[in-house]
């Protein structure tokens, strides 16, 4: 007995130790700066906790009991950044008060923090007047996102699983069914699918695709993204903007799931996209991945294009939406991992052996290589 009361013990103190260190790291985070702090309700319903100026007592602690950690998304805690100064020392007594309150919430990994400091005010007058203490954002099963229309074209095109009849759905264009019919030796697959805003018609085909592919050992690694979960676009940081989901399981039931699950947890919000991003987490997730193929959304900007030479891999780039005219950034991304772009029409091969000052024409696009980047090039 006194042998399993010291184990507790141990543990115990380990669990406390290891939650007073995630205090540490919330406090080493840089502040997040805000004019006047807004609540984002895209896709949230929140607990808010009020705090009084200068204050580290929660004002409406009745409200505690209404926390439910399976279902927080991310806590912020919101202050003024008056008087200009270090507010460690507060934002520590303020973090120290809620982990008092619920310590199960900084055990929690899963559970993202933010410090949002408003700039909003002059004196402590109109510092008092602004919102003081945590917000805490829920993922709210009931609402509808945004992207609900994508998320239903989903789940018509593929309500009875078991079917393999898609002879009725037609698309405006077939890019990802031509491009993935064409080539039939990609083998070892590491699929990579932008599931944001316009790209339900092309995952779809990409899922139609594997219903019918009798070879379900092809694609062994899948990663859906969605560009970070509705976050906002200041709070999207180059290389850790999240939003990604993955599955080895070769069950469709499983993929198309975790299709929907992304798609239901974000939606890009901003044009920009994390596409490399997810190919670098791919990429550690299935480092035995031979074909390395990401359907991509041709008119949306690659956010973290700058990170291109650490994926190590080439990369067949399917683009969808290219009718009116390929993105630049798709090719620059394709040179600098030595892959390949592919459209509806065409394979686009040996990328990187294109030398200075030399022409390259898709369809009625003209581009020149100018500095080992390609630039698209008018009247030529």
């Amino acid at each position: 007995m006194k042998k399993l009361f010291f184990a507790y013990l141990l543990l115990s103190c380990f669990t406390c130790f290891a939650q007073q260190n995630k205090i540490k790291e919330i406090l080493a985070q840089p502040n997040k700066f805000v004019n006047t702090y807004q609540i984002d309700n895209r896709n949230y319903t929140t607990l808010m906790l009020s705090m009084a100026y200068g204050s580290s007592s929660i004002i409406n602690s009745n409200d505690l009991r209404k926390i439910n950690i399976d279902l927080i998304k991310r806590i912020d805690l919101v202050y003024t950044a008056f008087p200009i100064g270090n507010f460690n020392e507060l934002t520590e007594k303020r973090l120290q008060s809620l982990y008092n309150s619920n310590p199960a919430l900084f055990a929690n990994a899963k559970i993202e923090w933010n410090l949002v400091a408003q700039n909003n005010c002059q004196d402590v007058d109109g510092a008092k007047l602004l919102y003081h203490g945590y917000v805490i954002y829920y993922i709210d099963p009931n609402k509808k996102p945004a992207n609900i229309a994508d998320i239903n074209y989903i789940k018509e095109r593929f309500k009875n699983p078991n079917n393999t009849d898609f002879s009725k759905f037609t698309f405006k264009d077939s890019s990802v069914l031509k491009a993935l019919n064409r080539n039939t030796e990609w083998n070892k697959i590491l699929v990579v699918a932008d599931v944001t805003g316009s790209m339900s018609p092309y995952i779809a085909q990409l899922l139609i695709w594997y219903r019918l592919n009798t070879k379900k050992d092809k694609i062994i690694q899948w990663v859906f993204f969605n560009d970070g979960d509705f976050k906002t676009e200041d709070q999207k940081k180059l290389g850790s903007t999240g939003g990604i989901y993955s599955t080895n399981s070769d069950s469709f039931e499983v993929v198309l799931a975790l299709t929907l699950e992304t798609m239901m947890n974000g939606n890009g919000g901003d044009a920009a996209e994390n596409d490399v991003e997810a190919l670098i987490k791919g990429l550690e997730l299935c480092p035995e991945c031979e074909d390395i193929v990401l359907i991509a959304d041709n008119n949306s900007p690659v956010r973290d294009l700058s990170l291109a030479k650490s994926v190590g891999k080439p990369i067949k780039i399917i683009l969808c939406g290219s009718q009116s005219g390929v993105n630049v950034q798709f090719l620059d991304l394709a040179i600098d991992t030595k892959g390949s772009i592919h459209t509806i029409e065409e394979d686009l091969q040996n990328l990187v052996e294109l030398s200075e000052g030399q022409i390259l024409k898709i369809g009625k696009q003209t581009f020149k290589v100018v500095d080992g980047k390609m630039v698209a090039v008018k009247g030529m």
